[in-house]
């Protein structure tokens, strides 16, 4: 597999900002696409947030997917074993970017984890969970990253 760079635009949106079940939206404008290349996402994902594969396989017309980091959806943040971040590897799949292959549009369902609860002495009534945007690239070859 080879990657080849490719001419961008992205903008990323976390909807809604607050809750404990937001979707990352995330807009790709494409000006130059190889039809033997596939369109990938990365997303580094803090141990407060993390993905239900059982969902996402509802996605599977729209990417493939890959995810390294906690699999165990009921444990809070603080009972984690790892503080890494998890990683999500999508690989887009050619429904996805439907006829119009210069513009694409993805949503990541995603849960938020249990934190450890705030102190009264601590003065504050919310944490901030910080995720950055993906970061979008291209495989080429005839193959993907996922093996589709």
């Amino acid at each position: 597999m080879s990657a080849r760079s490719m001419n961008l635009t992205s903008s990323f949106l976390l909807e809604p900002g607050i809750g404990f079940h937001p979707v990352a939206k995330t807009h790709i404008a494409v000006t130059q696409h190889e039809p033997s290349c596939y369109v990938n996402l990365r997303y580094l994902l803090p141990p407060e947030l993390f993905i239900d594969p059982y969902e996402l396989a509802n996605y599977r017309t729209h990417y493939q997917f890959q995810y390294n980091g906690s699999k165990n959806l009921e444990l809070p943040v603080y009972a984690l074993e790892s503080s890494e971040p998890g990683e999500l590897l999508l690989t887009l799949t050619e429904e996805a970017e439907g006829e119009r292959k210069d513009f694409i549009e993805i949503n990541v369902p995603l849960h938020l984890r249990y934190v450890e609860p705030l102190h009264e002495s601590e003065n504050i009534t919310h944490r901030t969970v910080r995720l950055s945007p993906p970061e979008a690239f291209l495989s080429c070859g005839g193959y993907s990253n996922l093996g589709m």
